[in-house]
């Protein structure tokens, strides 16, 4: 099943399989450098955790918490899981229910993250992010899975790229 057209010169395959058992082909091109239709427009955005997103505009993108909705879910197959018995087929069975809520979970937070970013980078030429050291904050206990949850270094990482490559620009404000 492919996922969209091979376009340029091929580089590389990698085969790889996800710990549900799924196999994956990443085809590596090399295609020149595209760039996007400039705007005109900057926006700031900052990150926070009840809103993912608030622009200086003081439009908000809510939070989907992808764990935290699945939380009960994964709690029951990872206990069902611990239960087994080592070395079983069944444990194996259950072991890839566990495996395949964690790739739901990713999935839907990296969709939801890919699109953002993209439509950021499609609407805006200069985005000022605020940076935040995620490291410091995971120390408040009481903040940490909500900051996890999130996913705020793997957004601002995809901004990054795709300003990068449509010839946008990112700035990071303490």
């Amino acid at each position: 099943n492919i996922h969209r057209p091979i376009e340029g010169k091929i580089k590389s395959a990698t085969i790889s399989k996800n710990p549900a058992g799924k196999y994956f082909v990443s085809i590596l091109c090399e295609v020149p450098k595209r760039t996007k239709v400039m705007t005109r427009k900057s926006v700031g955005i900052d990150l926070g955790i009840t809103d993912f997103i608030t622009f200086s505009d003081g439009q908000k993108v809510m939070n989907h918490n992808f764990h935290r909705k699945n939380k009960q879910k994964l709690a029951n197959a990872q206990k069902h899981f611990s239960r087994k018995q080592k070395g079983s087929k069944r444990r194996e069975k259950q072991r890839i229910k566990v495996a395949r809520i964690h790739e739901k979970i990713t999935n839907s937070r990296k969709d939801f993250q890919h699109k953002l970013s993209t439509q950021l980078v499609n609407d805006y030429d200069l985005i000022a992010v605020e940076y935040l050291t995620v490291k410091n904050m995971m120390k408040n206990h009481n903040l940490a899975f909500s900051i996890v949850d999130a996913g705020w270094v793997e957004f601002i990482r995809q901004l990054e790229y795709k300003s990068d490559w449509y010839g946008k620009k990112i700035i990071k404000i303490d």
